[in-house]
């Protein structure tokens, strides 16, 4: 879908935590590189794998005997290797493409069962909620487990990595 901006318009385009779901990424960049002006920056974030993503990598293990939806959880994180993001946009004809790593941590205060119940509000959640009694229980012991051991001081902390791409548009 074009985006809705004259081209050569825009200075600066960001896409964050979204360009590994478009269905056509080399259009995309291509589109990114028409809005903007020479000189103009394309600025895009997509996730590391989710092995490198602490609070998610450890949903993703506890359900290891769930394929469906642990590939399901895993599916923003898995979608964007950075050669792949770093090609769209050197093809695009985009100068002075660079790819950094950034980590941050995903914190919850409120310790290991606040880190469980937000696993709830996911897009996995439905798929939890109708678990048995018994493999929900299952879920969350396995879970729990990965939680304590990233909970200090009552707080539950865990790294998110992020791929960041900048691109400079020189024509």
């Amino acid at each position: 879908t074009p985006l809705e901006l004259d081209s050569e318009s825009a200075d600066v385009v960001y896409c964050q935590q979204g360009f590994q779901f478009f269905p056509d990424r080399q259009s995309a960049a291509a589109e990114m590189f028409r809005v903007l002006r020479p000189g103009g920056t394309a600025v895009v974030s997509t996730w590391c794998p989710v092995d490198r993503c602490v609070y998610f990598g450890a949903i993703h293990d506890a359900l290891c005997d769930e394929h469906e939806i642990a590939d399901r959880i895993a599916v923003p994180f898995n979608h964007m290797p950075a050669a792949e993001l770093e090609a769209h946009f050197a093809s695009a004809g985009f100068a002075d493409v660079a790819i950094e790593t950034h980590s941050a941590d995903m914190v919850f205060t409120g310790g290991a069962q606040q880190a469980l119940a937000t696993v709830f509000a996911t897009p996995i959640g439905p798929q939890l909620r109708a678990f048995s009694d018994v493999k929900k229980t299952a879920f969350r012991e396995t879970l729990l487990t990965t939680l304590n051991e990233l909970t200090h001081d009552g707080v539950t902390t865990g790294r998110l990595e992020s791929i960041v791409l900048t691109a400079r548009r020189t024509s």
